[in-house]
């Protein structure tokens, strides 16, 4: 590597790289680096779900899962226009919460409903919603080997 020097005119070197957000805290806002392929992406949110849930469990599993559609589909998950509903176990919310740096207020873009069911989330921006539903309770072990298919139900569809 080089230090100290360019390699013309031995001018100094000077490195920026953008700032890359793979932390989970509520931070200002920050251009969206897309990861190299679906599995790196997969593993970037289930280490940030690890960090703010802090409990390996099925329903972090399933907000992995759910992250990773809401982000193919629309884009990066704290945007300010970017709504989550939750209705399922307070795991499945706080996860969902902590990816998505969605908040209860100041700005509102969260929202809770706790149930009973394995588990929704409704994904709105602009005009676009989202769903996505868990088609049943699941082990651990079942996630790595099923398909998104298998696993959930997605629903797209515009507000008029």
């Amino acid at each position: 590597y080089v230090t100290g020097l360019d390699a013309v005119d031995g001018t100094p070197v000077l490195d920026i790289k953008p700032y890359f957000e793979d932390d989970i805290i509520f931070s200002p806002r920050t251009p969206h680096i897309y990861p190299l392929n679906r599995e790196m992406h997969r593993s970037i949110l289930l280490k940030q779900a690890l960090a703010h849930h802090q409990e390996d469990c099925t329903d972090l599993l399933l907000a992995v899962r759910m992250s990773l559609i809401a982000t193919e589909r629309l884009g990066q998950l704290n945007s300010p226009d970017l709504y989550v509903t939750v209705e399922g176990s307070p795991c499945l919310a706080d996860t969902i919460q902590g990816l998505s740096r969605a908040r209860l207020a100041n700005p509102p873009r969260f929202t809770y409903r706790p149930a009973a069911s394995p588990g929704r989330t409704t994904w709105r921006r602009g005009e676009r919603v989202l769903s996505i539903t868990a088609r049943q309770r699941l082990e651990k072990e079942d996630f790595l080997g099923l398909s998104d298919a298998d696993i959930l139900e997605v629903k797209e569809r515009k507000d008029e």
